[in-house]
């Protein structure tokens, strides 16, 4: 690729990606003198570390002053994505949605409580007459609670937010955070949606 244009270089990345050769993307953009990295050749590095698992690699590179573009929609989703394979949930919907879920984490905690105490319900040590109902009792007491607490939750969201949630999603007014699954290589049309899918 030495020698190429800019333009040459990303149509070649852009047909390597098609194919699913991501190390060789990595590899080909690592022979390439520094100088010659553009924004878009960075972006095509970047997307490259995160489909070898690399999300570290992709980070630096993302996070770079040169590099960094948080209004650039195409930019957060490739760092939404290396986020959330990161498991760091919280930052994946920062940069994916631009919400905060750290303001609301006493809230969260409270609900991860009762839903503690109703699976720790069904698995008392109580054996006497009537311990199935009294256990059934309080799981579906702390399960009521749970969700009752997540809707409030939900409610104080940012409008913003649980308008994509529910757009993209199918969700209304619960939904788990962990089943949200992120995909690469959406369309430009897709990518409307950040790749966000719910399974």
């Amino acid at each position: 690729m030495k020698n190429m244009s800019p333009k040459e270089i990303i149509e070649i990345l852009n047909e390597l990606y098609e194919d699913g050769r991501h190390k060789t993307i990595v590899d080909s953009i690592e022979e390439l003198p520094k100088s010659e990295w553009n924004y878009d050749i960075k972006i095509h590095l970047a997307r490259a570390y995160n489909n070898t698992s690399e999300y570290d690699m992709a980070l630096n590179i993302l996070m770079s002053e040169d590099t960094k573009n948080e209004k650039d929609a195409y930019w957060n989703y490739v760092v939404g994505y290396a986020y959330f394979h990161k498991w760091n949930y919280i930052s994946a919907l920062n940069q994916l949605f631009g919400f905060d879920l750290d303001k609301y984490s006493d809230q969260m905690k409270e609900i991860f409580t009762l839903d503690s105490l109703a699976s720790a319900s069904l698995t008392a040590s109580d054996k006497g007459y009537g311990s199935a109902s009294r256990a059934l009792d309080g799981y579906y007491k702390y399960k009521e609670q749970s969700r009752d607490k997540a809707n409030e939750l939900f409610k104080s969201f940012p409008d913003d937010f649980t308008r994509k949630i529910k757009l993209y999603t199918g969700y209304s007014n619960a939904f788990d955070f962990e089943t949200i699954y992120i995909e690469e290589g959406k369309s430009a049309n897709q990518i409307t949606d950040f790749g966000i899918t719910c399974i």
